[in-house]
């Protein structure tokens, strides 16, 4: 129903005008604005059950995410990091430049997340498994060193990409600082928690004999998968891994009481 307002001495009055329209109706200034019955007044705040506006960019699917970095691996591997091109790897994933610069802005972002994905995948430390206390320090150990071994020695991916790493840290000291903080440090501080938490037991030093042992690991792969020096410095793998735990373990292991 539209009004046609006659101006009154004290106050408009409002008369119902059904001939009236939209192209001539108007309201006075000094009248409020007719609000429709289920909308709150333009002053009123909105209610709290209001759903807020989502502005952030949608996430990329898995499938894109993994095509990116695996366009990400082939790059670095084949050109190395400072050699490497953001428009080579757009190509190889299938996806725009800009979406690849609105989820990893640089060159480093893209390095990262490979040493992330890495960690994840190969499970090269295996750190999980540092949360099982049940077995016998000596048999958990030596499953969780070998293990390891074998997912870096049976990946040549892996071991391009630590040579790759290692030989651009001197340039781009942040590659292997991510490598440290997002595959060693974790390893190091759960390894740590083992040794200082097994009931069974009792090293003076946690940390020392965590990085005793995760050092020896790496200096392994380092001289016979990285350095190619195997037949320089020959070791047997089996011989390592008990001297190693012999060394850490002998003295430090608290002995069953219905032993003594």
């Amino acid at each position: 129903m539209f009004y046609t307002y006659l101006p009154g001495s004290q106050k408009d009055l409002r008369l119902p005008n059904p001939q009236s329209s939209i192209s001539n109706y108007s309201i006075p200034p000094h009248l409020p604005l007719p609000q429709p019955p289920h909308l709150p007044h333009p002053q009123s705040p909105l209610p709290h059950h209001f759903p807020p506006v989502m502005t952030t960019a949608r996430d990329l699917s898995p499938e894109k995410t993994q095509a990116i970095l695996d366009g990400a691996m082939q790059e670095f591997l084949e050109h190395g990091y400072a050699g490497a091109r953001v428009d080579k790897i757009v190509m190889a994933a299938g996806v725009s430049k800009a979406t690849v610069y609105r989820h990893f802005p640089d060159k480093e972002a893209l390095f990262t997340a490979l040493i992330q994905r890495m960690a994840v995948r190969k499970e090269l430390f295996q750190m999980q498994n540092l949360q099982s206390l049940d077995e016998e320090p000596v048999v958990f150990l030596k499953k969780y060193a070998t293990g390891m071994l074998d997912n870096v020695a049976g990946d040549p991916q892996v071991l391009t990409f630590l040579r790759m790493m290692i030989g651009e840290s001197g340039r781009f000291p942040a590659l292997a600082r991510a490598f440290v903080k997002n595959i060693e440090k974790p390893s190091l501080d759960l390894l740590t928690k083992y040794f200082a938490s097994h009931p069974k037991l009792n090293i003076a030093d946690p940390e020392v004999a965590a990085r005793a042992f995760i050092g020896t690991l790496i200096h392994f792969v380092m001289l016979r998968y990285v350095l190619h020096g195997e037949d320089i410095v020959p070791i047997e793998r089996d011989r390592l891994l008990d001297s190693l735990l012999a060394l850490l373990l002998q003295s430090n292991t608290v002995q069953d009481q219905s032993a003594s």
